[in-house]
């Protein structure tokens, strides 16, 4: 297992033991989470890629800002 191998299934453990943790990635992480997003959709967040990044979020998501 190499350390992004690693990363991933430390993250996956580290979010099946503890409720208070989430996971933000970018779209080029994702071959490594999908354990973690499988498990915890609601706590393991894909922020896709800079060239999908817009001004508006997407629909259905919540916006960071709004919920400040």
């Amino acid at each position: 297992m190499d350390s992004r191998e690693q990363l991933g299934a430390t993250t996956t453990a580290l979010l099946d033991e503890r409720d208070d943790l989430a996971l933000v990635f970018a779209e080029i992480s994702g071959q490594f989470f999908h354990d973690a997003a499988a498990r915890h959709p609601e706590r393991v967040i894909n922020v896709g890629t800079a060239s999908s990044c817009s001004s508006a979020p997407e629909e259905g998501w919540p916006s960071v800002a709004s919920d400040r």
